[in-house]
């Protein structure tokens, strides 16, 4: 089991800044700070797509291990036109091992789900989620491999 708390602060002109805090019954932890821009494919398609960067660091109980890994991130975001808005997200954080200090060779993180908007700065999302860190004399480390459900809090 684990749980992932997460805030988004918007970025006037297309864009956020996000952080998260993820931990695992195992006492593993990690950290997460990102920058993301953001925008319209085109002005008649509800698909937006952006890139960034993020930043993570891991904590590792067992194995012992510390990373701290710089990602490439890509979003997609397609809002289905319904009343209450709903989002099908999916994201994707990578780094390789030239951007992985410490214990880390790489870093996956990849998501994706459905996010309903229940408030203009709160939201539901149901999803799947694949976080792992490559290590250097392990096998790869999951912190997680499968269905979430979380709230995302703006600010």
């Amino acid at each position: 089991d684990a749980a992932w708390f997460s805030g988004r602060a918007h970025i006037r002109g297309g864009g956020y800044a996000d952080f998260g805090l993820f931990g695992t019954e195992d006492s593993d932890l990690a950290l997460e700070l990102g920058l993301v821009r953001i925008d319209r494919v085109h002005s008649d398609l509800p698909l937006r797509l952006g890139v960034g960067f993020g930043l993570y660091g891991l904590f590792l109980d067992e194995p012992d291990a510390e990373a701290l890994a710089l990602t490439l991130r890509a979003l997609a975001d397609y809002a289905f036109p319904t009343q209450v808005p709903l989002h099908l997200r999916l994201q994707a954080s990578m780094a390789p091992d030239i951007s992985t200090l410490g214990d880390g060779e790489g870093l996956v993180d990849l998501s994706g789900g459905l996010e309903v908007e229940i408030s203009r700065w709160a939201s539901a999302e149901l999803g799947y989620r694949l976080f792992e860190l490559e290590l250097e004399d392990s096998p790869d480390f999951e912190l997680h491999d499968g269905l979430y459900f979380g709230v995302r809090l703006g600010f």
